[in-house]
């Protein structure tokens, strides 16, 4: 059964959320927070509210990071297109490489799931 407290948590609570979304252990968010570590465990696997604001605070770190390596690959290509136009051809030349290779990443991987696709499917008719 899930302890539901009275609804809220206290600033403890609070502030043990936001370091275990930091990547903190137990040990390190009970002593910064002033508690036993056993206290930090009994929140994260009893207290509902907790666990449900530990796990949101968590996904919405994951996905700010996700927007800010997608802005981020999206700058590189841009860039990686922008040297195609380079004066040195050693530059268009190296723009084109790391270009086809990220390609042929994406392509080899594709092939590969549908190459795993096709031998379930295969086996599956036996």
């Amino acid at each position: 059964m899930y302890d539901l407290d009275d609804g809220k948590l206290n600033e403890k609570q609070e502030r043990a959320i936001v370091l275990l979304a930091e990547g903190k252990n137990y040990n390190e968010v009970a002593k910064e927070v002033g508690v036993n570590r056993s206290t930090i465990y009994r929140w994260k696997t009893e207290n509902a509210l907790f666990m449900v604001e530990h796990n949101r605070l968590r996904d919405n770190l994951w996905l700010a990071s996700e927007g800010r390596l997608l802005k981020a690959r999206t700058a590189a290509i841009e860039e990686a297109m922008a040297l195609l136009e380079h004066e040195d051809p050693r530059v268009r030349l190296r723009a084109v490489e790391i270009i086809l290779r990220k390609e042929a990443t994406r392509f080899i991987g594709t092939m590969s799931l549908r190459s795993a696709m096709h031998e379930v499917q295969v086996n599956q008719r036996g």
